[in-house]
């Protein structure tokens, strides 16, 4: 029968492989599609559990049915990311829908799966008409931080921009929608808050959660730590953390990581949309 096991959260856990019990510091590793996403991670509340589960889940246990998915924001840091990750993540037939910018379609890496498609994103009827078909929509726009003197830019992008997209894949249809936006979108705490200096930018993020969450669509919310030094290799020596809505304000993780954490919850939407915000860090 051998020892008794250790409680859930205290087992390391290998997204797309094998659990290992490991010991002294080491991280086993099994096969994976997607790479290693999450060696460990600290349950905080349901929602990390769930997204725990998730992320433990094997390559073969996800759905087969081709599937259409959107994401806003494609062409950017972060959206790029999440668009090549889902080339890996989703059934072979399925499609992710790039929206970008109506010159930003040269932009968007070829893949036989990716669909470039410029739209202009002050339209809402041609936003919903763009993710028509669509089962789930990622929102990863964000004011660009290079121009931290642009006071138009956060109420422009991180607020009505992202709140049309969200009306939009409504409007289109869509079923489970993932926004990101940041650590310290919730509650005052130092120093994510410190963000909210860059001309509201944290308030305008919240008011588009509150718009999701107001929404018929199931919903999941990423709350990332800074995302701003850590490079793709960071998931090499830091293990993400999930957490429960308002638990962290600061830490940092590297795009690759969110990138891989909202394309495993598309992919299992059952599991990773379940209106429920979750924050990350890379510890």
């Amino acid at each position: 029968p051998g020892p008794p096991r250790a409680p859930f959260a205290a087992r390391p856990a290998v997204y797309g492989g094998r659990r290992h019990p490991g010991k002294g510091g080491e991280r086993g590793r099994g096969p994976s599609r997607g790479g290693g996403v999450l060696r460990r991670a600290r349950m905080r509340d349901v929602a990390a559990l769930l997204l725990l589960v998730l992320l433990a889940a094997t390559a073969p246990a996800r759905a087969l049915a081709p599937v259409k998915v959107g994401v806003a924001g494609a062409t950017g840091r972060l959206g790029s990311r999440i668009v090549q990750q889902l080339t890996t993540t989703l059934p072979p037939g399925s499609t992710v829908v790039a929206l970008c910018s109506p010159d930003g379609a040269s932009r968007v890496t070829p893949h036989p799966m990716v669909s470039p498609t410029p739209v202009d994103m002050a339209d809402e009827a041609a936003l919903a008409e763009a993710m028509a078909g669509c089962a789930a929509a990622v929102c990863a726009l964000g004011a660009r931080e290079s121009e931290p003197l642009n006071w138009r830019a956060p109420y422009e992008v991180d607020g009505l921009m992202s709140q049309r997209v969200v009306a939009a894949a409504e409007r289109a249809g869509v079923k489970d929608f993932v926004l990101v936006t940041s650590l310290g979108t919730g509650r005052f705490g130092l120093p994510a808050s410190l963000l909210n200096l860059f001309w509201g930018v944290l308030s305008w993020k919240r008011r588009t959660e509150e718009l999701l969450e107001k929404s018929s669509m199931n919903s999941l919310i990423v709350r990332p730590g800074g995302m701003e030094r850590p490079t793709d290799d960071y998931e090499q020596t830091h293990n993400m953390a999930l957490f429960g809505a308002d638990a962290k304000s600061g830490g940092l993780i590297s795009r690759l990581q969110v990138a891989k954490l909202v394309a495993a919850a598309v992919a299992s939407p059952d599991v990773g949309v379940t209106n429920s915000i979750v924050e990350c860090i890379a510890d």
